[in-house]
């Protein structure tokens, strides 16, 4: 997790999405989704995203299918600058 905190600083993405099939492969590292989130707009997607993850760490919660709100959200938001 920490090579794409990294990639994120370095590049400054408007948009990372991250998408896991059980909620314990979110839980194992809450603490960098916040700092994810503190660089990027985060959305979370998949069965293992919940809408109290993504209160507790700053992001999105994606309910439908992850690529096409990817697409949606990207639409929607800013370049990063």
């Amino acid at each position: 997790m920490l090579d794409l905190i990294q990639v994120a600083a370095e590049i400054r993405p408007s948009l990372v999405v991250l998408a896991a099939s059980t909620p314990e492969r979110f839980a194992a590292v809450v603490p960098d989704l916040v700092l994810l989130a503190g660089i990027a707009t985060l959305a979370l997607a998949g069965e293992g995203a919940t809408e109290n993850l993504a209160d507790e760490t700053g992001a999105r919660l994606i309910t439908q299918d992850p690529v096409t709100a990817a697409q949606q959200l990207a639409g929607s938001i800013s370049p990063a600058q």
